[in-house]
């Protein structure tokens, strides 16, 4: 050769900014309630495991919510109706934590 000591580096990449989209979004989706955009059981289950796990000394509270006699209210006035009372009954929760 020719004497000299060269190095060569040869690289290759992948540009994954669509897959961690596409992860982001599913991650979204498998703990969303379609109706009414709020946490579904999955993501409150990890929520209060995680408060209870980082509470140390303090305490934690959890209120839990039924709706009674919901099913009567889609048998009798369809579901798009009973999916509209759940967004409008999430809404007036929310605003009240505000």
């Amino acid at each position: 050769g020719s004497g000299k000591n060269e190095i060569f580096l040869i690289c290759a990449g992948t540009d994954i900014t669509e897959e961690r989209r596409a992860q982001e979004r599913l991650r979204i989706l498998a703990n969303t309630d379609t109706v009414t955009g709020l946490p579904n059981r999955n993501a409150i289950h990890e929520f209060i495991n995680h408060a209870i796990a980082s509470a140390g000394e303090s305490q934690v509270g959890i209120v839990y919510l039924d709706l009674d006699n919901f099913k009567k209210i889609n048998d009798a006035y369809g579901h798009m109706f009973g999916d509209q009372l759940l967004q409008a009954v999430s809404l007036a929760l929310l605003s009240c934590l505000e």
